[in-house]
């Protein structure tokens, strides 16, 4: 037994192609795959009844096909190391092919990596509703008028060609926005402040706000948690704001309708 096992290896190594012989172009395929999807191979040298000593080679491994992992294997035995561990590799090939097409190892990848899709069977009264629509007369002229509607439609929308804008007459006239922030003794300030309406830090940008916005439309404000930035600011439009006609509308919007809601209700009770 001590001999026995003293000849037997437990990761054998394919051979070359000059070892394989007639399976020398399964050795390189296999070889291929065995750096992506690892098999394990043994060789031992055994002595049978009436029979000169010979290589035994067996071969298996596994790889993923169809959802699960399928196993395929190849037994061998030669004169020769190399030549019983060839046999093995052509063998095992053959599974190969037989399982996933073809014999080389590009096309067992691909199969290997296909998904397999689930078909979902109809029930029969969903496919007697479909081939009773097929038939149906009525359905085919309801088809015919959609789609001279949407064609209809998509020519409306068109248009004729829009001319493009002149870059070279500059900017279009702008009527000038006037913010002035009041004062802390004002009537309104003073209200806020019995209320309790906590002065938050983006009140020392107010004046700033006010100056920015006297010549842009548009103002990116930056600020910590806390800052006031979504119930102060839009006080500040609301109140700041000159104008002859009734005041405007400040909207408030945030990641989620929860924050949105908590926030405009928060500042239209300051």
């Amino acid at each position: 037994a001590a001999s026995t096992l003293a000849r037997l290896d437990l990761s054998a190594a394919l051979p070359s192609k000059d070892e394989a012989g007639a399976h020398a172009a399964v050795v390189t395929e296999l070889r291929r795959l065995q750096q992506l999807q690892p098999f394990k191979v043994w060789a031992f040298e055994g002595v049978q009844p009436n029979d000169q000593p010979r290589w035994y080679s067996p071969l298996w491994g596994q790889v993923p096909f169809q959802g699960g992992l399928r196993d395929f294997w190849g037994e061998g035995s030669a004169e020769e190391r190399p030549a019983a561990i060839a046999a093995a590799c052509g063998q095992a090939a053959q599974q190969l092919s037989r399982l996933l097409g073809s014999s080389d190892c590009v096309t067992w990848l691909k199969a290997m990596a296909r998904v397999p899709m689930e078909v979902e069977e109809l029930p029969t009264a969903s496919l007697r509703v479909l081939a009773e629509a097929e038939s149906d007369e009525g359905a085919k002229e309801y088809d015919v008028k959609l789609r001279r509607w949407l064609g209809e439609r998509r020519r409306v929308q068109a248009g004729p060609a829009a001319e493009p804008p002149d870059l070279d007459a500059g900017a279009a006239p702008t009527a000038p926005q006037l913010y002035e922030p009041p004062g802390d003794d004002c009537r309104l300030e003073a209200a806020k402040a019995a209320r309790g309406v906590p002065k938050l830090p983006v009140r020392e940008l107010r004046k700033s706000l006010a100056d920015v916005l006297g010549d842009s439309a548009c103002l990116v404000v930056s600020g910590g948690t806390g800052s006031g930035k979504s119930t102060q600011i839009p006080q500040y439009l609301m109140d700041d704001f000159r104008t002859e006609g009734p005041g405007g509308t400040a909207s408030v919007g945030t990641p989620s309708d929860a924050a949105s809601t908590m926030a405009s209700s928060d500042a239209g009770d300051e």
